[in-house]
């Protein structure tokens, strides 16, 4: 219990320190956006390996990470609705053609 709370005040000192300095944070040389740093594929690491977040950093992380697991299950849902209702309108369509004939 006081790692997370050690991890929370180092980080508030450190945002105090750098408010003080005027200190800006900037995207690194050669970072991507799209490529997760060293701490967010650590964080990755021990979601998936079912172990709890040690610091707020790991909290947000694993929420991005379920969002995105939710957001895709919600999209694959849609799609399977939508493939049901085409195939059905399908059928429909091929049965009221051999009816007519």
């Amino acid at each position: 219990m006081t790692a997370p709370i050690a991890d929370r005040a180092a980080g508030m000192l450190q945002g105090a320190a750098d408010a003080a300095t005027g200190a800006k944070h900037r995207v690194r040389a050669g970072h991507s956006e799209l490529e997760p740093d060293g701490r967010e594929q650590a964080a990755r690491a021990r979601w998936q390996a079912g172990l709890p977040a040690r610091n707020q950093f790991e909290k947000d992380t694993y929420l991005a990470i379920e969002n995105d697991v939710a957001a895709g299950m919600n999209r694959l849902a849609r799609h399977g609705k939508q493939a049901t209702a085409m195939e059905a309108a399908m059928t429909r369509e091929a049965e009221s053609k051999e009816a007519g004939q």
